[in-house]
């Protein structure tokens, strides 16, 4: 898995009239809706709060908590992204590196997940925490949730509508300090109106962070190498 931090353009391409409702790419999204929906309580009884993978030591007493929480600290370290950022979390799961970045960055994140089964969750959890941290519940239903010093919102939202929903109205409003997606670009069919919309929503000048935790391939890999790693995760038989 590679960690990156990548600083964003100050402009970005025209997304308009893009076509990621079309064709085979709509049922591809209700499948994967659906599948979270119906699995985000089991993967969240199976992962914990953070529904990624962790960056593990050499130390036998590492928990996937402490490498999970770990590898969010790498990319903070990586990406320089300033405390009290405000963040977009894409693909936020059930929200746990939203809530750490509210709390242990003290950064107002908003997150966004295409299945509201999460966005339901992320919720109960937020809540939760607010009230151990000795923090009032959120003022209006959908508003943010205090996790001192920063705080948490949720929107069920499409990653690659984003770019037309935070259009500048109120509670829409975009020029976030951060973008953030944690394994969740593999979903993303359309990776470059990805790329076009982070660009768009991130601050102008120049000082918005686009910060990426993925899988990635490298070029020009060896045979064996292709093998061991690559062809059973792409469903391949070795030769």
């Amino acid at each position: 898995m590679a960690a990156a931090a990548i600083a964003s353009p100050a402009v970005a391409e025209d997304t308009a009239g893009s076509s990621a409702d079309s064709g085979p790419w709509a049922a591809l999204k209700g499948r994967i809706k659906t599948h979270y929906d119906l699995l985000s309580d089991y993967y969240y009884s199976l992962w914990g709060e953070h529904i990624h993978h962790g960056y593990f030591t050499s130390d036998p007493s590492d928990t996937k908590e402490d490498a999970q929480r770990r590898l969010i600290s790498l990319l903070l370290e990586r990406s320089q992204l300033p405390r009290s950022s405000t963040v977009l979390d894409v693909g936020c799961g059930v929200g746990g590196t939203s809530r750490y970045l509210a709390h242990e960055h003290a950064c107002q994140v908003t997150g966004i997940t295409i299945s509201s089964k999460q966005v339901e969750i992320a919720h109960r959890l937020s809540a939760d925490e607010a009230a151990k941290l000795g923090a009032g519940p959120a003022e209006e239903e959908e508003g943010p949730i205090s996790i001192p010093p920063g705080n948490v919102r949720f929107i069920e939202l499409d990653a690659e509508k984003m770019g037309e929903y935070f259009d500048g109205s109120a509670g829409r409003e975009a020029g976030f300090d951060g973008v953030w997606i944690s394994e969740a670009m593999s979903h993303l069919p359309h990776k470059q109106l990805f790329f076009d919309n982070a660009f768009k929503l991130l601050k102008s000048g120049g000082g918005g962070k686009l910060v990426v935790a993925d899988w990635f391939k490298a070029e020009e890999l060896g045979e064996a190498e292709m093998d061991a790693d690559i062809k059973p995760i792409e469903g391949e038989p070795a030769n």
